[in-house]
């Protein structure tokens, strides 16, 4: 009777087993590496776009940049002009002073300094000592 249950077993075993295992194997493992590639296909574009977005963003930006250096780059042009200067200084708004003779450093042809430095640095040493 034993004899019997193993014959039937393992004859039920082989009628079960009709499906190949090794095909569908490789057809899951063809579709999970098709799978893989189209979602890394998917990231990458939306990467590219949001690094597009980005650099749009950057680029809008540094126009805006040049444009409002270029207008302070005027605004310094037109305000160190020799005539802005001039009409400040009649509106008392610069307070230019002439410098004095004693306070111009002089260089002699021998690379010493002149008799008038020696001067103007004594009278600055009596103004700050007062």
């Amino acid at each position: 009777m034993n004899a019997q249950k193993t014959s039937r077993i393992s004859s039920t075993y082989k009628q079960v087993n009709k499906i190949p295992l090794r095909p569908v194997a490789m057809s899951l493992l063809v579709i999970f590496v098709f799978g893989l590639i189209g979602l890394s296909f998917v990231r990458f574009k939306n990467q590219q776009h949001r690094l597009g977005e980005e650099t749009r963003k950057i680029e809008r930006r540094l126009l805006e940049l040049r444009s409002e250096n270029a207008s302070m780059q005027v605004q310094i042009r037109r305000m160190t002009s020799y005539d802005a200067l001039k009409r400040r200084v009649k509106e008392g708004m610069g307070d230019l002073v002439a410098i004095p003779e004693t306070a111009i450093v002089r260089f002699g042809e021998d690379g010493l300094f002149s008799t008038q430095v020696s001067v103007a640095r004594a009278d600055r040493a009596e103004g700050l000592m007062r």
